[in-house]
């Protein structure tokens, strides 16, 4: 009997150990899912983290990207624009200058006609007078039947000569360029660096005063 108890105890004893092994290996399995789990769960964290990087990296690329095709097209509508400026300027400054060229046309023409109204009274005056003026020889006298053309037509091109005087009003001139070189007529009117001289009874020109030089 004492030897069966004794069987027994050792019996219940390894029963008892092989439990406490069983638990221990369940534990160590029970740890070892939960690592499994914990280091899945980490890896799903990692690759979430990665996927959300890389998102917001496709999305500063795409928005970096939108802003330079933004400034490109900023920087050539601007661009746009002041070419459109410039032409508009240049239209401007364009037109001004016409206006102001018509303007001084304008002006000479009309001191012009009010020198040779004047003049047409000292004529018509001087006509009635037995008395000739010293200096009428200076100024060719100009009627319908006597122009620049007739008072000079005989004088050959090589023997106009001119002066470096600078002429003044009422001077005989010489044309020294452009379409009329050669010809010659009268200084009506000065406007800054304008005249406009007679050559004609009915022929106004309006000539640089750089082109005309006092007849000697």
């Amino acid at each position: 009997a004492a030897a069966e108890k004794a069987a027994a105890a050792k019996a219940a004893d390894k029963a008892e150990a092989a439990s406490e092994s069983a638990d221990k290996a369940a534990e160590k399995a029970a740890a070892a899912a939960e690592k499994v789990a914990a280091d899945a769960a980490k890896e799903r964290e990692a690759q979430a983290k990665v996927a959300e990087a890389e998102a917001k990296a496709e999305a500063k690329e795409t928005a970096e990207q939108k802003a330079e095709a933004a400034e490109a097209a900023a920087a050539a509508a601007a661009a746009e624009k002041r070419e459109a400026l410039r032409e508009a300027e240049e239209r401007l400054r364009a037109a001004e200058a016409k206006e102001k060229e018509a303007a001084t046309s304008s002006r000479l023409l009309d001191k012009a006609v009010e020198f040779e109204k004047k003049q047409e009274k000292a004529a018509q005056k001087s006509a009635d007078s037995a008395a000739a003026d010293a200096t009428a020889a200076l100024v060719p006298q100009y009627d319908p039947l006597t122009s620049t053309e007739s008072l000079y037509k005989d004088t050959p091109l090589e023997a106009l000569q001119y002066s470096s005087v600078k002429p003044k009003i009422k001077d005989p001139v010489l044309i020294l360029a452009g379409p009329d070189k050669g010809r010659v007529g009268v200084l009506l009117g000065i406007d800054s660096n304008t005249a406009i001289v007679k050559l004609s009874t009915k022929e106004l020109k309006v000539i640089e005063l750089e082109k005309i030089a006092k007849q000697e």
